[in-house]
């Protein structure tokens, strides 16, 4: 009896899917990092900056897009050997991103792109969760039973 080689994938693409997706999110948040820091550059160092609390507090969305873009592409070839250990640095960096981008959705910030980074971000998220929880794709196809 031949076996369908279809049946029975011999390469779980799902870590390789999310390594991809955090290569992908890692260029979009470092892209949205220096657009964000180009628009708050003169409020930071211009000769009329507030006190230095507001300067953090402008630079502070530079500093989660950047720090968790540059840890996406770090985690990249790791992550595509299906490391254990990026996995879960994926799942912490992409997960603090997250919540403050989630927090910068509630409090509403009018004409600003949060949205698109928190739909981009929680969807690299969830496929990280997914291949945590030890989810397969493509999904083997189910075995007949022999009556």
């Amino acid at each position: 009896m031949a076996t369908d080689p279809l049946s029975t994938p011999t390469i779980n693409w799902l870590p390789r899917l999310a390594s991809a997706g955090a290569a992908l999110l890692g260029i979009f948040l470092l892209l949205g990092a220096w657009g964000h820091l180009q628009a708050v550059t003169d409020a930071v160092f211009g000769s009329g900056a507030d006190s230095t609390a507001n300067r953090l507090a402008l630079l502070l969305p530079f500093a989660v897009l950047a720090v968790t873009g540059l840890t996406n592409l770090a985690i990249f070839n790791p992550l595509w050997n299906g490391t254990t250990l990026a996995l879960h640095l994926a799942l912490a960096s992409n997960g603090l991103a997250l919540a403050y981008l989630l927090y910068l959705l509630v409090i509403g910030i009018p004409g600003h792109p949060v949205g698109l980074f928190t739909a981009l971000v929680v969807s690299e998220w969830l496929v990280l969760v997914a291949v945590r929880l030890g989810l397969v794709w493509p999904c083997p196809a189910p075995r007949k039973v022999q009556p």
